[in-house]
């Protein structure tokens, strides 16, 4: 595919008795501690009497297991569709995982069998919004539709690294979506976003997926896309910079073509935490 143009681990589980849950309350489930049920059960022997027997224990964890995509999930409700439809973003995922190069939130404790997670007051969430803009496939650089090429946003990190094969780049993960997810849900909101809104048409290349054919004048019958929205972390006031590729991803992983930062394949912008900023696309 040649490069595309765009303007906790789960804690041991330790039985814990009844009254020592009660002195210990949350703090027990926060550390993933598990509660047993003891239920005595009778059993009748051949005379008719019945005797106590052992105790059954019903072991039933306090807390889920670390979501180490928590973040990511948060940035694009929709990771799951990303993963199931393709088993090489996983296997991507998973590498990043293992090398501590996603970014995850604070885990506050529980609450019921879901994570509270906070971030740390020290840090900063920004808001980042780009303009979205590619190539359909009768412009000539989008060989492939509906449109699955999946996007990796990340955020500047010194000592993280993200291995996609044929390219390493230092930085943690904050955002994967699969491009399909930024249509628009109808005609008529991809028009509002229209500049000349007297020409200028919309696509709909699946069922409830909507584009807006661009008017570039260089590269016609290109497309326009809803913003994307990322989510970045770090000390406020510290600058950032945030990256995205957009690539098309085998089913073991192993990438087949895309666009990295630099000029119009995948973007870059620099900022300071703690101030949204927004990346307009650029006309050809």
């Amino acid at each position: 595919m040649s490069a595309i143009p765009f303007k906790g681990v789960h804690p041991a589980n330790t039985p814990i008795a009844a009254k020592a849950a009660n002195a210990h309350g949350v703090a027990a489930l926060a550390h993933g501690k598990v509660e047993p049920a003891m239920t005595p059960v009778l059993k009748v022997d051949n005379f008719g009497i019945a005797h106590a027997a052992a105790a059954s224990i019903d072991l039933k964890p306090a807390v889920v297991a670390h979501d180490g995509y928590a973040h990511l999930r948060t940035a694009n409700p929709a990771l799951d569709t990303v993963l199931k439809d393709n088993a090489g973003v996983k296997v991507l995922l998973e590498r990043f995982a293992a090398a501590n190069a996603i970014v995850k939130p604070e885990v506050a404790g529980t609450a019921g069998d879901k994570l509270l997670t906070v971030e740390d007051p020290a840090f900063k969430s920004t808001k980042v919004n780009f303009e979205m803009w590619t190539h359909s496939k009768e412009s000539g650089g989008m060989p492939e539709e509906p449109f699955k090429d999946v996007i990796f946003v990340w955020q500047n990190d010194a000592a993280a690294t993200l291995d996609f094969g044929r390219q390493r780049v230092n930085g943690k993960l904050i955002g994967v979506y699969r491009l399909d997810q930024l249509a628009f849900e109808s005609e008529a909101a991809a028009l509002a976003t229209a500049k000349d809104k007297a020409t200028q048409k919309a696509r709909e290349f699946e069922p409830g997926k909507w584009a807006l054919i661009s008017d570039d004048k260089t590269y016609r019958n290109s497309l326009e896309w809803s913003d994307m929205a990322v989510k970045a972390v770090g000390k406020q006031g510290s600058p950032f910079e945030i990256n995205w590729a957009i690539l098309n991803v085998a089913s073991d992983g192993s990438i087949r073509g895309g666009g990295w930062p630099g000029g119009y394949s995948g973007r870059t912008l620099r900022g300071t935490f703690g101030q949204d900023a927004s990346l307009k696309m650029p006309d050809h």
